[in-house]
């Protein structure tokens, strides 16, 4: 999470800079920004995971840890698991990383959001 968070930040910079260049090089106002720049930084970040996942099955941090996104079959995730995916991850998080240490307690080693998403993380290294 922390690899794509970086990637994730320079994307929104850019998003940033985007706007700002179509708002004739001039600051966002606080209602411009209420308005265009959290909804772009939102719709950048779901295109960021939904491609990545929906291409290969890995983010760039993920192809770091050697780990992929698969359905519960085992099969590569499509828009559907990857639209699902990112607000049940949302929702984890939001639960103060619960979802996210359900892996530990969970038989088959899976986070809320896998289970919501019918989705689950593989290892590579082990294959």
């Amino acid at each position: 999470m922390v690899y794509d968070g970086f990637l994730l930040v320079a994307l929104w910079f850019l998003s940033a800079g985007i706007l700002v260049a179509l708002n004739q090089g001039q600051a966002l106002s606080p209602h411009q920004a209420q308005f265009f720049l959290f909804p772009f930084v939102i719709i950048v970040s779901v295109i960021f995971y939904a491609w990545f996942w929906t291409h290969n099955g890995q983010t760039l941090g993920m192809q770091t840890w050697k780990i992929r996104l698969v359905t519960d079959q085992g099969e590569a995730v499509d828009l559907k698991h990857a639209l699902l995916r990112i607000p049940a991850a949302l929702l984890s998080l939001a639960c103060f990383g619960m979802g996210y240490l359900w892996l530990i307690f969970d038989q088959r080693k899976c986070t809320w959001h896998d289970h919501l998403s019918r989705t689950r993380v593989v290892d590579l290294k082990s294959r």
